[in-house]
Parts: C-alpha cells; sequence; structure tokens
C-alpha cells in the first residue's frame, strides 16, 4: 500500500506494473525460507495440539471407562481409524470421527480461501492432493492415543485444569543427559519421531481403490462446519510395520 499510495495514477495501475511490483513484495517478505518453513512447522504443530484435544474430549465423554484401558482399545487393531469402532470395515478405514475431525479441524479449515495459483491445478489439490495431510491425522490421533495408553498424558490432570478455567495439556519431560536439561521434545509430533509411523499409512491409501480418498474429503467438507464447532465446545523396520497395518494395507481394500 506504500508503494500504490505513491504510483502517479492509483486508478489505474496497470496490471504488468501491478504484477511486477507484488512479485517484488513478495520477494522482499519471503526472500528467506526459514519463514515458509515456519509456517509449516506452525501448521503440523496444530495437528499435534488438535489431535490431543479431540482425544481428550472422546474419552473425558466416556467417563464411565478408565481411559488408559479405553485408549488402549482404540490402538487394538487399528480400531481409530474405522467409522464404526466396533465393527472395523476396510470400506471405512480413515473415517473414523477422529480423523475426520482432525483432517477438517487442522487442515481444511487452514486452507479455506486459498488463492488460485495458475501454475497449480488448485482442484486436483483440494480434492484428491490430500494424501499427506489424511495420513498425518492418522498419525496424529494414534500419538495422541498412545500417549494415553501408555500413561504419558493423564485426563484426569487435564480435567482438573479445565475445571479451574483454562484447559491445559502439559507435555510430559524427560531428563536431556547431554544438556542436563529436562525436555518434551520426545513428545512432541515431529518428522524426527513419527515421519517413519506416518509411512504405513500412506502406502495404506495408495492401495485404496480410485476415488476413495477424493470421497473421504468430500465427506469431511460436507459436515466442515459441524466437526469445527463440536472441537470448539469441548475444548522397526518395514515388514513389521507392513505386518501392523494388515487391517488398513491395500490387500484390504
Amino acid at each position: 500500500m506504500l508503494w500504490a499510495g505513491s504510483y502517479e495514477d492509483i486508478w489505474s495501475i496497470p496490471d504488468d506494473v501491478l504484477l511486477h511490483h507484488a512479485q517484488l513484495v513478495f520477494n522482499a517478505v519471503y526472500n528467506d525460507l526459514d519463514i515458509t518453513a515456519q509456517h509449516i512447522s506452525e501448521w503440523c504443530s496444530n495437528f499435534g495440539s488438535t489431535g490431543l484435544v479431540i482425544i481428550m474430549d472422546f474419552l473425558s465423554r466416556n467417563s464411565d471407562m478408565n481411559p488408559v484401558e479405553l485408549a488402549k482399545s482404540l490402538l487394538v487393531d487399528w480400531a481409530f481409524l474405522f467409522e464404526n469402532l466396533n465393527n472395523p470395515s476396510p470400506l471405512t478405514t480413515y473415517r473414523s470421527p477422529f480423523v475426520l475431525q482432525l483432517f477438517g479441524t487442522a487442515h481444511l479449515n487452514a486452507i479455506i480461501g486459498y488463492v488460485e495459483v495458475r501454475s497449480f491445478d488448485m482442484h486436483t489439490l483440494a480434492t484428491s492432493g490430500m494424501l499427506w495431510p489424511l495420513a498425518l491425522s492418522a498419525a496424529v490421533i494414534e500419538c495422541a492415543i498412545t500417549m494415553i495408553a501408555d500413561g504419558e498424558l493423564r485426563l484426569w490432570d487435564v480435567l482438573s485444569s479445565a475445571s479451574r478455567g483454562r484447559v491445559s495439556i502439559r507435555l510430559p519431560k524427560v531428563l536431556n543427559k547431554v544438556t542436563g536439561k529436562e525436555t518434551n521434545i520426545l513428545f512432541l509430533f515431529l518428522a524426527a519421531l513419527w515421519l517413519k509411523p506416518t509411512n504405513p499409512f500412506i502406502k495404506s491409501l495408495l492401495g485404496k481403490p480410485t476415488g476413495y480418498l477424493k470421497t473421504t474429503v468430500q465427506m469431511v467438507h460436507a459436515t466442515l462446519n459441524d466437526v469445527t464447532e463440536t472441537l470448539l465446545d469441548s475444548l522397526d523396520d518395514d515388514e513389521s510395520e507392513d505386518d501392523k497395518c494388515a487391517m488398513i494395507s491395500p490387500a484390504s481394500a
């Protein structure tokens, strides 16, 4: 706006002049890739924190059951991935309330109003180009449930903080023997820790029938507002990985 205000005819800035100066501004603002990398890092971090809230909310709504035992049951045969937790079917993999809610809240909400980039096929990206975000959603939910099942996070500690007026999810810390300080880095949703566990979900999704991913994304779009409001109201080796993912593998699709 500083430049536009000084242009000789603010009512009639030629498109080529505007495009040239817009590119100059973009280059000045984003010339450091660290800024873009930071935005992507924050996007990934939002997946992690939102996933924890979703699982905490589910466990609190089932207070008649032991949260640790309930979390462990969700991990059996990948139950947390299926639309019907009690009747898993390969035809409904990645369509569980947990995965769809996280995918809609952390990703689809983040790309609403995206800018049309002529050199990209934006329609394809916005429909079927969702492989990694959906796989990330599955991995995050697994991570959150595992932390509860392993006793690294305690539901009642979180609910106790909520009763004091503010929800606080504090990740556990361990001693870093190198620095001598406590750190929670081992419990963060980071590529170094969760890239390998995410890969089986990628492989599984790639093996799904044509149109499966696109239909799944459309399902989330259809309920995106409801999903968002619900959330806001509540607060090894490759071979072994393939064996563990038998229920969600291409052969089961």
